[in-house]
């Protein structure tokens, strides 16, 4: 996937999330990461509600577990729940399209088994089926693939011809004492 599409996705996230504000009390955590074995995907910093990656085509390995790392100070239990993600995706001639600001379909939450500060990702999760997708019309799918491309209107009816519900990856809400804290995004590579 071309970088500037990851670099969109990512940015997309973050303006839909509100970062630290003045006057907010501090994150728990000081970091939380993602990781493929002994490979780093992913890092969040306590200066926003969500991080998003995407798996590059020539990924070696799925992610394996997650690490909360606490603020110094701060106490309580950390837990992680994993639930697998439905977008839509059109699959035009040349670049795909991915719906992922639109509707969602979410499998049911699954909690992540902990091993001191490491939260394990076992086949299971990374196995969940593919959740159903909300119900849509034609209009509202003709609405959002002009969203997508910044543009107002309706797309053409042949333009949804190829569009269908894909598994896109995985979210990963990770909570303290019981409040989210973070949500870590975790998608299938997308486009071409």
């Amino acid at each position: 996937m071309p970088l500037f599409i990851r670099l969109l996705l990512t940015l997309v996230a973050l303006a839909s999330s509100p970062g630290l504000q003045a006057g907010d009390p501090p994150r728990p955590f000081s970091r939380i990461q993602a990781w493929a074995g002994t490979s780093l995907l992913a890092e969040a910093h306590g200066n926003s509600a969500v991080t998003a990656y995407e798996y590059d085509l020539d990924a070696p390995a799925a992610v394996s577990h997650i690490v909360v790392k606490p603020t110094r100070g701060v106490s309580g239990p950390f837990s992680i729940e994993a639930r697998a993600v439905t977008v839509m995706r059109c699959d035009y001639e040349g670049p795909h399209l991915e719906l992922d600001s639109w509707k969602q379909g979410l499998s049911a939450p699954r909690p992540l088994r902990r091993q001191g500060q490491r939260f394990l990702v076992d086949a299971g999760i990374l196995s969940m089926p593919m959740p159903a997708f909300p119900h849509y019309t034609s209009r509202e799918l003709r609405r959002a693939i002009r969203d997508a491309y910044g543009e107002t209107g309706l797309a053409s009816t042949d333009e949804t011809q190829t569009c269908a519900p894909f598994l896109r990856g995985h979210r990963f809400t990770v909570r303290h004492q019981g409040a989210v804290v973070h949500t870590l995004l975790i998608y299938q590579p997308g486009g071409c």
